[in-house]
């Protein structure tokens, strides 16, 4: 009877422990899978992300940059994550591993299967961070990237392949606020960073690269601002023949209450602009957060331009620009004197072509 009880005893214990092993295999293999899809993600989108600031910047980018990399993107809290997942899968299995060999059970099913997913981590972990440093240098292994001791010789190069008819620029931009803010609530979000480093350029002190640096940060979002829009305008020119044709095969009635809906639902977004508006900072952020959870997601046209912690290039910054793209702003150089009223993306387009002035022919 006593040799049946510990019969029972040891066959329960050995079934537990496999039970244990089982549970743990899983959770390393989840751990595994989840690394595996952010060190792959990672690595495309690393690569997409250098490939468009060097197709947006062109001659003007002359250092190695990366749009939107920097201390405080998502795309290098990306990188860590996948690092840490590799870690921590390295950690896991290690620690099985441990466990096994100090019960002498080496025997175990179970052993060469953290073994494997433990060499599988750490070839991952080297082979991601190789990867990406080497798609990093390839990339910028060209002459033109390498001119980071003589950028200020490389800057008087380029501002004489620069081909502009007039060489004047104001020394400062207002914006007038309030008024940009009955339409666009947003864009004063975008704009005031703009300008305020347009209007401090070289009164304080800044090293060059830092300097260059942001210029090549407004230049891009601007032209890839530019680029979207017109992307946008293009596809919507195009779907606008078939949505005559389909109005056209409707009945007066149908018609008429579709154009009734439409009028309805810009009067909503009106009413609700204006709401906005009023709302404090924090309350207004949270309206703003769902109006781009809501719409732009469910607009195909738009998903170029939401933002992706993958993408580096595809920040905050871009979805504001494009709250409403159409939006007028007004501003002065001379000091409110004289307002000035231009759509954003023409203001845009200016302001960078003063920028480009201010920062080359100084």
């Amino acid at each position: 009877m006593i040799n049946v009880l510990n019969y029972a005893e040891n066959t329960s214990a050995v079934a537990t422990k496999s039970n244990n092993y089982l549970l743990a295999f899983a959770g390393s293999l989840i751990i595994l899978i989840a690394c595996s899809f952010f060190l792959l993600k990672y690595i495309v989108n690393f690569k997409k992300s250098i490939k468009k600031t060097q197709e947006i910047l062109g001659k003007d980018l002359v250092i190695k940059y990366l749009q939107g990399f920097n201390f405080k993107s998502n795309g290098l809290v990306n990188f860590l994550i996948a690092n840490i997942l590799a870690l921590a899968a390295i950690i896991f299995n290690s620690v099985m591993i441990g466990k096994i060999i100090n019960r002498n059970e080496q025997s175990n099913n179970y052993f060469p299967a953290f073994l494997a997913m433990l060499t599988f981590a750490i070839i991952w972990v080297f082979t991601f961070n190789l990867l990406v440093l080497t798609i990093y240098l390839i990339s910028y292994n060209v002459a033109q990237y390498k001119h980071k001791k003589d950028l200020a010789e490389e800057l008087h190069s380029l501002r004489n392949e620069k081909q502009l008819n007039d060489f004047n620029y104001p020394e400062q931009i207002k914006l007038d606020v309030k008024k940009i803010e009955q339409n666009n609530p947003v864009a004063p979000r975008v704009l005031s960073h703009f300008i305020i480093f347009y209007n401090n350029l070289f009164k304080k002190e800044m090293p060059l690269i830092k300097t260059y640096q942001e210029y090549l940060n407004q230049t891009f979002k601007i032209r890839f601002f530019n680029e979207s829009l017109k992307i946008i305008e293009d596809q919507q020119k195009k779907d606008l023949p078939e949505e005559t044709q389909t109005k056209a095969n409707d009945s007066s009635i149908t018609s008429q209450i579709e154009w009734m809906k439409k009028a309805d639902d810009r009067a909503k977004i009106l009413k609700e602009t204006e709401q906005l508006t009023k709302m404090d900072k924090k309350e207004f952020n949270k309206h703003y957060d769902e109006y781009l959870a809501t719409v732009r997601s469910q607009d195909p046209l738009y998903q170029q331009i939401q933002k992706n912690s993958w993408l580096t290039y595809r920040d905050g910054d871009i979805e504001d620009l494009f709250y409403n793209s159409s939006s007028p702003i007004f501003y002065s150089y001379d000091d409110g004197k004289t307002i000035l009223e231009k759509p954003l993306n023409e203001f845009l387009n200016e302001y960078l072509e003063n920028l480009e002035k201010k920062i080359l022919f100084k």
